[in-house]
């Protein structure tokens, strides 16, 4: 295998014989890096080749008093990270991939991998170590999900009953005080786009939670999973007035539930379970998808909706080789003692 290494995603370039989720994709990187790449912060893009393939691996590297890290380029926005390849990797290849880096890996006292999937989670385990890393996994979030979808009967017997008499009460009183509607997948061009992006914002901005750090990631990666079609974009308004909003992503028979809200002052309302549910009808009963995933967190309403968890990993490797490594390596060896004993 051929490697170089990048200073910016903006040289990646690298053709997909599949259309990854917007996750693994050149744009998700590269606007990732103009919201959180800095003065003390750089991307540094591995390329490896072979004879018929390529493979990326967006990383960032940073030094922090006197500690050289090297980290996933990844942040509360990512529900997952991988390689970024022309096929399928392999086992072997993603073994060879950090073969191949090792030199300048190993330039780095340590190297943290989140979110990772378990299976992912081992495979680094494995690859770090074959260059001499000590590794240290932990459990880093969540990840609900409900696979093997037929069509929507299917998925709505499988709910509760209280779930289901809930959406149905919650409609009937909304349709009673009148002045309620739900669009999804309304954009008609970029000019529409923004509009409604802008209603989105309106609701996040008004809910309860904290402000978007990164307005313009957002739009970056609508603007682009619109273009693909891909994106779905839900909003309900009362009378004109945005008051819920979610963004999902539908690729490969997936839907991707990334963002969802709703006005503080409608939470008595139920609008958010009203969208999710019309949102959950739209996916299943025109994309077709087989699979919903919920990404990131732990949250108790998620139950309602999915059938199934997993967690979510990241990996910590140590550089035995230099004094700062083996300090983090000895710090994560007593915390793991401290777990067990209950310390």
């Amino acid at each position: 295998m051929e490697y170089n290494s990048l200073d910016t995603c903006k040289k990646i370039n690298i053709k997909q014989k599949t259309s990854p989720p917007i996750f693994s994709r050149k744009i998700w990187y590269l606007s990732l890096e103009n919201c959180i790449c800095n003065t003390k912060e750089k991307a540094l893009i591995f390329m490896v080749n072979d004879k018929y393939h390529q493979h990326i691996l967006p990383m960032i590297a940073s030094s922090k008093n006197g500690t050289q890290r090297l980290k996933s380029m990844t942040n509360y926005y990512s529900p997952f990270y991988t390689p970024e390849s022309s096929k399928k990797t392999t086992i072997k290849d993603h073994e060879e991939i950090i073969l191949t880096c090792q030199d300048s890996i190993k330039q780095f006292d340590t190297i943290d991998i989140v979110p990772l999937y378990n299976r992912d989670a081992k495979i680094w385990n494995n690859s770090l170590s074959k260059i001499g890393f000590k590794c240290h996994i932990y459990h880093h979030s969540t990840n609900w999900y409900h696979d093997n979808i037929s069509c929507i009967d299917q998925y709505w017997s499988l709910r509760s009953k209280k779930l289901i008499k809930s959406i149905k009460s919650s409609k009937n009183k909304l349709n009673k005080l009148g002045g309620y509607s739900t669009s999804i997948n309304q954009e008609k061009d970029t000019k529409d786009l923004k509009k409604r992006l802008s209603h989105y914002h309106q609701v996040y901005y008004n809910s309860w939670k904290q402000a978007e750090p990164y307005p313009e990631f957002i739009d970056s990666i609508c603007q682009h999973a619109w273009m693909k079609n891909e994106l779905r974009l839900g909003i309900i308004y009362h009378n004109d007035l945005p008051v819920a909003a979610q963004i999902w992503f539908v690729n490969d028979k997936t839907a991707y539930i990334f963002k969802l809200a709703y006005r503080t002052s409608y939470q008595n309302t139920s609008i958010g379970t009203l969208l999710t549910a019309a949102m959950i009808e739209h996916v299943i009963g025109i994309d077709k998808v087989t699979f919903i995933d919920f990404l990131t967190g732990n949250d108790d309403f998620k139950k309602k909706w999915m059938s199934s968890s997993r967690p979510l990993m990241g990996i910590q490797g140590c550089n035995p080789n230099t004094i700062t490594g083996r300090y983090f390596d000895i710090i994560n060896k007593l915390s793991r003692i401290r777990r067990k004993v209950g310390i």
